[in-house]
């Protein structure tokens, strides 16, 4: 599971002397937002700083199933809103994606013996995040999917924000843009209570299953699957077959590097 954050400081174009201490401030503090929010679930969730981009942070988590993914979730929004309501001078908003290694999208090894990830998943990712706001933490189609999956998914009640082409996405076809409240208030602002409603899960669940399988045959989306542990769910038959034809050769080379080949396809979410 991967994650992306970006703040969108309010005084940052302003010309105001001293803006980059507002980025300073959001780089420390969200941070320590985030691993305070993750204790809450017991260490279970963890984000792992990738790198930062101008005013955007990047994080990183392996899912280890539907139920992590939902934790996963939880524990952002959670440090999303902390962070907000600490913090009057910044404007801080929010994306989640996954993304399934080695096969659909890989990891790279860059100076320093750093990692970055490439592939369309990263890439869709990074396109959605243009759609999130304070208000908005806005969720890919794929991940809505795995936490439509978890018994309390209704904790995390999902919006529904209609269909834009995404650049170089699924061939420029339409995307859904579906996202959750990134901030919580006593009294939804206009711009929610002129939303679209909140969707019922199964109509969520069901139009998620649809969209995924359209694509399948055409594009790398696919539906996320745990390939062990207590969520183990079928892969696709074309990542079974390549997983076999990895497994029966000695070693396999992925770009430059020697790769282990792992027990499930290593989902990973992503946040701005």
């Amino acid at each position: 599971m991967k994650g992306c954050h970006s703040a969108d400081p309010r005084d940052y174009s302003s010309g105001r002397p001293h803006w980059h201490k507002l980025i300073e401030v959001f780089y420390r503090d969200f941070v320590k937002c985030l691993e305070f929010s993750c204790n809450e679930y017991r260490k279970v969730c963890h984000f792992e700083l990738v790198k930062s981009i101008g005013d955007e942070l990047i994080f990183s988590s392996i899912v280890n199933g539907r139920e992590h993914a939902y934790k996963l979730t939880k524990a952002f929004q959670h440090a999303l809103r902390k962070f907000n309501n600490e913090n009057k001078n910044l404007c801080v908003k929010g994306a989640l994606w996954i993304a399934g290694f080695p096969i659909n999208n890989a990891k790279i090894i860059i100076e320093d013996g750093k990692i970055d990830y490439i592939g369309p998943s990263i890439d869709t990712g990074f396109r959605i995040a243009k759609f999130a706001s304070k208000l908005k933490l806005v969720l890919a189609v794929d991940l809505v999917l795995l936490l439509c999956h978890h018994r309390a998914s209704h904790e995390i009640p999902i919006f529904f924000d209609g269909y834009v082409s995404l650049k170089g996405v699924l061939n420029e076809t339409e995307y859904p843009i579906f996202w959750t409240k990134g901030e919580q208030q006593i009294e939804d602002p206009p711009e929610l209570q002129l939303a679209i409603a909140q969707c019922k899960e199964s109509d969520v669940f069901n139009y998620c299953k649809r969209f995924i399988a359209n694509h399948t045959k055409v594009s790398w989306l696919i539906e996320p699957y745990f390939h062990k542990g207590r969520e183990y769910t079928d892969m696709p038959e074309l990542h079974d077959k390549i997983y076999k034809q990895w497994a029966s050769a000695d070693d396999i080379n992925v770009g430059a590097s020697k790769t282990v080949i792992p027990g499930n396809q290593g989902t990973t979410l992503v946040v701005p």
